[in-house]
């Protein structure tokens, strides 16, 4: 919870996060532990927040009449102690991700799949890491083709 004793001035810019899941009228919903800023504080009404943008596609939601028993200030040290785990988990992330295209890369060169072929999404192929279904499915497609399996199944 913020305290009331935080007056606007006080509050407009400062991170916070939410303590229970927050959705906005236009239905985007925010899990707790998601960093915020604080936009706006509207006496009677709550405040105005806003998500960091999305790395990817640069989309943030925006909502309003956030009370303040739904928030946690965080001061500088506890934005900087959540994005090093985030870090951590994208880490670890990643790795596990390179370990199994490493797995997939081995059995389809077994199995007589050319790793470089654009129809075989393996190796270094981008879209591994950003068409995550789609690059499954042009794999599994090149797997099933190298076996003489039927594609539709």
């Amino acid at each position: 919870m913020i305290p009331k004793k935080y007056n606007r001035e006080q509050l407009i810019g400062k991170k916070c996060k939410p303590v229970c899941s927050i959705k906005n009228g236009a239905g985007e919903c925010i899990s707790p532990n998601t960093i915020c800023t604080i936009k706006n504080v509207v006496r009677g009404h709550g405040l105005t927040i806003r998500t960091e943008p999305c790395e990817h596609c640069g989309q943030s939601a925006y909502i309003t009449r956030v009370p303040r028993e739904s928030l946690q200030l965080l001061d500088d040290g506890d934005a900087l102690q959540y994005a090093k785990e985030l870090l951590a988990i994208r880490t670890k992330a990643a790795q596990n991700l390179v370990s199994a295209c490493v797995a997939v890369d081995e059995y389809c060169a077994k199995i007589g799949v050319d790793n470089y072929d654009n129809e075989s999404c393996t190796g270094l192929d981008i879209r591994i890491w950003c068409e995550i279904d789609g690059a499954a499915d042009i794999t599994l497609n090149a797997i099933k083709k190298a076996l003489g399996v039927d594609c539709e199944n």
